[in-house]
């Protein structure tokens, strides 16, 4: 009886050659390329998917949109007619509302920023939403409270202001644009 050759001798005649290290079992670790670099699929460090943000040309808008409100914010809410004299009230003498406002506005065109500048998640574009949301609603309430007149007043003796419809407008399309900003996301 003929022992099989050892590792590292040659086959005598009519034996077969033994079989390769590891032969029948699959091979856990790749082999290199037949060059020794790495398959393209490498990059060498862990692949994390970026985050989705929003695109920068609705945050411009949101920032434009922002500065504006501030600036209807301020400006007259309501005119007096009395007598061939006309008084103005801004939004921020009577009231909080106008305060309010140049807030949420301010607000609004911060996060107009962030998305501007590539940052902005979709919480940044569900806050700016919020924060158009809230000052539409109160320019809403604030023209028709501005509409209904004083009592004691006659009727046309005062009217919506510049600034208030400004902020309503304003309102109005910054939600549509944080409505954009949260779809329109890569």
């Amino acid at each position: 009886m003929t022992q099989p050759p050892q590792y590292g001798q040659p086959p005598q005649y009519g034996q077969a050659p033994p079989p390769p290290y590891g032969a029948g079992y699959p091979n856990p670790y790749p082999q290199p390329n037949p060059y020794g670099y790495p398959p393209p699929s490498y990059s060498g460090y862990p692949v994390t998917p970026r985050p989705r943000v929003s695109d920068p040309a609705t945050g411009w808008s949101l920032l434009a949109l922002g500065v504006l409100g501030v600036i209807g914010s301020t400006g007259p809410w309501a005119v007096a007619h009395f007598l061939g004299n006309e008084l103005s009230v801004h939004g921020t003498d009577s009231g909080k509302d106008g305060l309010i406002t140049i807030v949420l506005m301010a607000g609004v065109a911060a996060l107009g920023l962030v998305i501007g500048l590539k940052q902005g998640r979709l919480w940044a574009s569900i806050v700016a939403l919020v924060g158009a949301a809230l000052t539409a609603l109160t320019a809403v309430v604030d023209t028709a409270d501005v509409s209904n007149g004083v009592s004691g007043v006659p009727d046309g003796a005062i009217s919506v202001g510049w600034g208030l419809w400004l902020t309503l407008v304003v309102g109005l399309l910054a939600m549509l644009a944080a409505i954009v900003a949260i779809v329109r996301r890569s």
